[in-house]
């Protein structure tokens, strides 16, 4: 009937007097609805896994909301009284009664002789609401056949039905009673762990002797770890010397991980980067004891500094040596930005596999990049001369549709032999283009790019 609106559970420990209980709870809720309904509180059944369950406690409570209108039609002043009750029942899946919990409400008035209206108000007449109220009942069960049907594999099924009626104390007057019925169960499983499985609770085996509980905590001792299977719990092995624990974590140390063998546990060891790992066990490519995720990494790779390549050997690896680096400034041009030049490939003579790319530029106009050796930031054009002295052009190109101009660089066949693009050698690019839209001088320049080659 779709009254259902929530489940929930939860697992708790319960202080109990005597043997030590816990508790297992399952909660619904089904909104309130007018009856008579139907409906059925599905919850899980108890795990055996977890314990002996000793009781099963269910909670029911039936809401009750609504109004409730009378009229006296008598020929004489009376006191009336009106009442409105339900009964919510929760059964056995065997449909015999778990328990019932009925909800009412109940007025009394001194209504005066019939008005001659029928319409609950005036002298003769009396509306009721809305009024809202619950009525709380508990059963708890302990019986054998009780504790196996809530026990097993799966859900079970408990039917929930709702009934409600309405009545005056003055026969023959006029009444309407409405009303809506709602409930909430829970049910709780209360059981003593067995930690041993011998069908006992652990209480009852350490009350009884068959069970020794040396440090008093209520768990036999057969269930407390062991793991270096000396016939002692780790706790009274490091309590009493038989076992080390330089970490604190409650192992000895010989149960602990150990990852090099050399008999001193893991979370004992130096561990730079607090990864759990030790630095004897992490990789280290050089050799000199320092793991590498603790060694200067300057392109941030994972790769050590020691361990990148250094083709002139100064202390700085190549990929953070050889690198290229924007400078200079751009105007805008006539596509609205400024060009900005980029480079793609890597700076390796031996790699050969430089693109230089500018834009955004005005599509279709010509253009070319040039390099050189000095770096400068003149007025030229419409934008800024950025590379001076001896200066290399390469081929013209043609700014695409998209606003972007690329070439190609062969470093094995400069413009010039001076213009050699050998390793450690620093050149600095820029391209420069035509822009008649603009206006002014009818051409533009990007920013440009200073790059230092490797072998």
């Amino acid at each position: 009937m779709g009254r259902f609106v929530r489940a929930l559970s939860l697992l708790f420990a319960l202080a109990a007097l005597g043997r030590a209980q816990h508790e297992q709870c399952h909660s619904l809720a089904f909104a309130e609805s007018a009856p008579p309904w139907a409906d059925a509180a599905v919850v899980p059944r108890f795990d055996p896994s977890l314990g002996i369950l000793t009781e099963v406690a269910v909670d029911l409570i039936a809401t009750q909301g609504g109004e409730v209108r009378l009229e006296h039609l008598g020929a004489r002043p009376a006191t009336c009284e009106a009442f409105a009750v339900a009964r919510v029942t929760l059964r056995r899946p065997d449909a015999t009664v778990l328990v019932e919990a009925r909800p009412s409400f109940t007025s009394s008035d001194e209504l005066a002789a019939f008005d001659g209206f029928v319409d609950f108000v005036g002298p003769s007449g009396v509306t009721h609401g809305p009024f809202w109220g619950d009525q709380p009942e508990t059963i708890a069960l302990a019986g054998s056949a009780d504790l196996a049907l809530f026990t097993g594999a799966g859900t079970i099924a408990l039917p929930l039905e709702a009934a409600g009626a309405g009545g005056t104390s003055c026969p023959g007057d006029a009444l309407e009673a409405e009303q809506a019925n709602g409930a909430f169960v829970h049910v709780c499983y209360r059981f003593a762990l067995d930690c041993n499985g011998n069908g006992s609770p652990d209480g009852d085996d350490i009350a009884t002797g068959v069970s020794l509980d040396a440090d008093g905590n209520g768990v036999p001792d057969e269930c407390q770890v062991d793991c270096n299977g000396n016939g002692v719990r780790d706790g009274d092995d490091i309590e009493n010397g038989t076992s080390a624990d330089c970490d604190g974590n409650g192992i000895p140390d010989e149960c602990d991980p150990d990852c090099d063998g050399n008999g001193v546990p893991d979370g004992c060891e130096p561990d730079c980067d607090a990864d759990g790992l030790p630095d004897d066990c992490e990789p280290d490519c050089d050799g000199d004891a320092i793991p590498d995720d603790c060694e200067g990494d300057c392109d941030g790779d994972g790769t050590p500094d020691a361990c990148e390549p250094d083709w002139n050997g100064d202390g700085v690896p190549d990929p953070c040596e050889c690198v290229a680096r924007s400078y200079c400034s751009a105007n805008p041009n006539s596509s609205g930005a400024p060009a900005a030049i980029a480079m793609e490939g890597s700076t390796s003579v031996r790699d050969n596999d430089v693109t230089l790319v500018a834009g955004p530029a005005p599509a279709g106009q010509p253009g070319l990049f040039y390099y050189g050796v000095a770096r400068i930031e003149e007025p030229f054009g419409d934008g800024f001369r950025c590379v001076g002295g001896a200066v290399f052009r390469l081929p013209p190109v043609v700014v695409d549709p998209g606003g972007t101009a690329a070439y190609e660089l062969d470093l094995s066949a400069p413009p010039a032999p001076e213009g050699e693009l050998a390793p450690g050698s620093t050149w600095n690019f820029q391209f420069w283009f035509r822009d008649p839209a603009a206006g002014g001088s009818g051409f533009n320049l990007s920013d440009a790019l200073s790059v230092i080659f490797c072998p």
